[in-house]
């Protein structure tokens, strides 16, 4: 399934230092069957016309997607939060981090005309330094290069 252009245009890109950005969530499923949530920017996100590449750190993120090799993203553009699940198809392990390729296997796009606001933070230089950014950009794209 293609991802859709609106999703395709708001998860593209790179954060820009000092200002307010999308944190997208990512969900997955724990050893429990509970949802796990994580927080992801675009920093971490590389979409592609049928995939999205995902840089993941964290390590129950990280066993969620080994053990079930799925997760739903939530983006949201305007009015409408768009609802993806994915199967994981493809990884690579960096280190302190793993780079997994999706499918999207189904979109939803969920709207009652009522604009919404995502869930958002500033970004800074520090922040992106702590959360190693460069080094899950460049892991990102190499990984897409070689699909």
């Amino acid at each position: 399934m293609t991802l859709p252009v609106e999703v395709h245009t708001a998860l593209q890109g790179w954060p820009e230092a000092d200002t307010q950005e999308q944190a997208f969530v990512f969900l997955t499923v724990d050893e429990h069957d509970f949802p796990h949530v994580g927080l992801l920017s675009r920093a971490e996100i590389h979409p592609a016309d049928d995939e999205v590449l995902v840089a993941v750190s964290g390590t129950t993120t990280r066993a969620n997607l080994r053990r079930a090799g799925q997760a739903t993203l939530v983006v949201v553009v305007a009015d409408t939060a768009h609802y993806l699940k994915l199967r994981a198809v493809d990884s690579r392990e960096g280190e302190g981090f793993t780079v997994v390729a999706f499918r999207v296997a189904h979109h939803k796009a969920d709207s009652v005309g009522i604009p919404l606001r995502p869930v958002s933070f500033r970004t800074s230089s520090d922040l992106a330094r702590f959360e190693h950014w460069e080094r899950h950009r460049e892991a990102l794209l190499e990984f897409a290069r070689r699909r």
